[in-house]
């Protein structure tokens, strides 16, 4: 199976507080954008694209210092507009790709290769969509997995969106995915934002996909699948990693 990777990372980093852009602070003593980078790598990815947006100049040079000038593709996302809308920035560089898309974040360092590897073996069965579920003590903020009758995932709602009974949901998406490259293309860019933020959703493409084949799920636990969007995440991450990974955290600097 032909791999490609997406790796979203032009959000501002607001929360961080930081002069530097969230995805370069550091995770086991690297930037942080380096890890989904190795990632893809490892599980096989033969074409890595980064959408970038704050600071796109300087952590493009992070990633040609770290893997070699031409190594990673940058995709530029000049408006925060969403998930969707950063994906789509991708497109023009998977125009001629035929395969399987991989799509992780910038700001998840912690993802390790055999969670990847079990998405693509569930991908590689059904063949449109598929995607990793989690189940956080606290769900607040995550988008909920609706599943119908026999089990089988139809949609994912925002928190945002979600009606009371979605909110009791304890099974929520972690936001990485593994779609065909042909049905991302046919359909990233008819994506509507009708929706509390206004903004184009990746999750969307998953009612999409519902109506085509099964939408396959695996899951894997909170801790690997965090996102790093302020201080205290960033301490987590690099506690978890010295504790699973063998290594040393950082103290990060301003």
């Amino acid at each position: 199976m032909q791999l490609a990777c997406v790796i979203l990372a032009a959000g501002l980093g607001t929360r961080m507080k930081s002069g530097r852009a969230k995805v370069l602070h550091p995770v086991g003593g690297v930037p942080m954008i380096t890890h989904p980078v190795r990632l893809a790598r490892e599980v096989g990815a033969t074409r890595v694209i980064a959408v970038l947006g704050h600071q796109l100049a300087e952590v493009r040079a992070v990633l040609e210092a770290r893997f070699g000038p031409g190594a990673v593709a940058v995709a530029e996302q000049r408006e925060q507009l969403g998930t969707g809308h950063a994906a789509l920035q991708a497109l023009p560089l998977l125009a001629d790709f035929d395969g399987a898309v991989l799509i992780l974040y910038g700001d998840v360092p912690l993802l390790t290769a055999e969670t990847v590897r079990r998405l693509l073996a569930s991908f590689a069965t059904d063949g449109v969509l598929a995607c990793v579920a989690t189940r956080p003590a606290e769900p607040t903020g995550y988008g909920r997995m609706v599943r119908d009758a026999a089990g089988a995932l139809v949609r994912i709602v925002e928190h945002k969106d979600a009606t009371p009974a979605e909110l009791a949901l304890g099974e929520v998406n972690a936001g990485i995915y593994c779609v065909d490259a042909g049905f991302l293309r046919s359909v990233l860019g008819s994506l509507g934002n009708e929706n509390t933020q206004r903004e184009f959703y990746l999750t969307d493409l998953v009612a999409r996909a519902a109506t085509r084949a099964r939408v396959a799920t695996i899951e894997a636990s909170p801790d690997e699948v965090m996102g790093i969007n302020d201080r205290a995440e960033l301490a987590r991450a690099n506690e978890l990693w010295a504790r699973t990974r063998g290594g040393e955290g950082t103290t990060d600097q301003p």
